[in-house]
């Protein structure tokens, strides 16, 4: 069994890179998404009892396990920043707005994804309240924007058990 899952993500100036991940669910999963999808999704976008994932992959997701290659691979290379928008594939960003699309595009994804900075976020339009609100306070002030989101965002993970499965 393969251990990394890798995806084309679209990066800074739409560069493409690969984003490294420890793999969550069942090989082909890719080919299963619209029949899961069918389910719904969560306020993230996330499919809701997507049965892809193995139940190692749960534990490792609970945790943000998966999510240690980008840390110890993407970041330090500069695929990646510390905060920012999470990194995403061609076919994901068809779901944003041009204008969230653009914006996002013209900086780096981040490893801690502004996604999880409020706990206000109930759906879809919700988080691309808060990925346009985080692209304005950017624009403007882009190191304190990024400290804002940084402490908001850990305190989230830690205080509200902000993460999906």
């Amino acid at each position: 069994m393969e251990i990394f899952y890798i995806r084309k993500a679209i990066g800074k100036n739409k560069k493409p890179f690969n984003c490294y991940k420890f793999r969550t669910m069942k090989k082909g999963a890719e080919s299963c998404l619209e029949k899961v999808l069918k389910n719904g999704s969560d306020k993230y976008g996330k499919p809701l009892n997507d049965e892809r994932i193995t139940s190692f992959g749960k534990f490792l997701r609970k945790y943000w396990i998966d999510e240690i290659p980008q840390l110890v691979y993407n970041l330090p290379k500069g695929d990646m920043k510390l905060v920012g928008i999470r990194p995403s594939d061609e076919k994901t960003w068809k779901n944003y707005s041009q204008d969230i699309k653009e914006r996002a595009l013209q900086q780096k994804p981040g490893f801690l994804s502004v996604q999880y900075y409020s706990e206000e976020v109930k759906n879809f339009d919700d988080n691309l309240k808060i990925l346009k609100q985080y692209l304005d306070e950017y624009e403007t002030s882009p190191f304190s924007t990024d400290l804002k989101y940084f402490f908001g965002i850990i305190s989230n993970i830690v205080f509200r058990g902000a993460r999906g499965i």
